[in-house]
């Protein structure tokens, strides 16, 4: 925990991609590549829903420089992104659908993505407002707020328990 200030979402990803696949750097790339790819084709979706254009998108989103680095090493941004814009578009689809069980597979998203990399824990304001803006007034929609709040509650108890210490607030202070 003091050398990798991220939560453990890559670093089992990783492990499992091992187990299954043998220990060395083209199971471990190759794995990654695939989220990568999943990255991309969500983020074409989360465009199709949003704006005119969502071929132009992911092609510029694939292009960017600071995509292209990071999907090509085992870093967590990019799995991250890859669940941040899931969790997004398919909160969109629940959303426009009333289908809770969109909204809570979302919610879920959102928990792991965020288990990946702290900051993916963003995407849960993102996707209340977008909501509420588009609704214009809370629902049963909002409790989907709850689980990735919960979840991660658990999280850093557990972490706490641990190694003694709160890994978000570890991290935070590391970064300043």
């Amino acid at each position: 925990y003091e050398a990798n200030q991220n939560p453990p979402g890559v670093s089992y990803y990783l492990a499992a991609i091992g187990l299954l696949f043998g220990w060395g750097e083209i199971p471990a790339h190759v794995g990654m590549a695939l989220v990568a790819g999943l990255a991309g084709t969500g983020t074409f979706l989360l465009a199709r829903e949003l704006c005119g254009r969502p071929l132009f998108a992911a092609a510029l989103t694939a292009a960017s420089p600071s995509f292209f680095v990071s999907a090509t090493s085992v870093m967590s941004d990019i799995p991250m992104l890859a669940m941040y814009v899931w969790a997004l578009v398919i909160w969109i689809y629940g959303d426009k659908r009333d289908d809770h069980r969109l909204l809570f597979a979302a919610s879920i998203l959102v928990v792991c993505s965020g288990l990946t990399k702290y900051f993916g824990f963003s995407a849960l304001p993102l996707m209340l407002a977008y909501t509420l803006a588009r609704r214009g007034k809370p629902g049963l929609w909002l409790l989907h707020g709850i689980a990735p709040i919960a979840l991660f509650a658990v999280y850093l108890w557990w972490s706490e328990r641990q190694y003694g210490i709160n890994l978000l607030i570890f991290a935070a202070e590391f970064a300043s």
